[in-house]
């Protein structure tokens, strides 16, 4: 068996600007608050909202 004729689709890679961002500690923990979920979170509650 062979995979000579099979077309393959290859995913662009990401523009390198996404990749070198500088983000502060500031921005690092306003992040980290935003989508911080505790285990113990009702996740029925968060879905309806």
């Amino acid at each position: 068996m062979t995979y000579r004729n099979e077309s393959a689709w290859i995913q662009p890679a990401a523009p390198a600007a996404r990749t070198t961002q500088a983000r502060s500690t500031a921005e690092y923990r306003a992040l980290d608050a935003a989508h911080h979920i505790h285990p113990f979170s009702d996740m029925g509650a968060l879905n309806r909202a």
